[in-house]
């Protein structure tokens, strides 16, 4: 299995809500038709939120991303967002190595 986890961090919150509400209909609409597996979001602040998404391997993601996902990212980053990604097998990803989540209780 393979996955992506993309870290955003909002202007504001009402940025946040309506970059929120478009992926959501997105990933919803396209990811799972496309394959995903699995999606959570969590939110760690009023302005950040983590968004994981899982696949069956890494041709699927990488063809949604492709499709889709990269030019939706461009224009949240457009919005003055800041966006970054980790991904890979899940065997192999590291996800605390890449993003320090220390600093929050889950």
């Amino acid at each position: 299995m393979y996955a992506r986890v993309i870290k955003f961090t909002f202007v504001n919150q009402f940025s946040k809500e309506a970059t929120t509400s478009l992926l959501n209909n997105l990933v919803t609409k396209k990811g799972f038709s496309q394959g995903m597996i699995f999606r959570v979001t969590i939110d760690t602040s009023e302005t950040q939120r983590y968004s994981v998404t899982v696949w069956p391997n890494k041709q699927g993601s990488d063809k949604t991303w492709k499709s889709f996902a990269e030019n939706v990212l461009t224009q949240i980053k457009d919005t003055g967002a800041k966006v970054e990604t980790t991904f890979g097998p899940i065997d192999e990803l590291n996800v605390s190595k890449d993003f320090d989540f220390s600093k929050y209780n889950f």
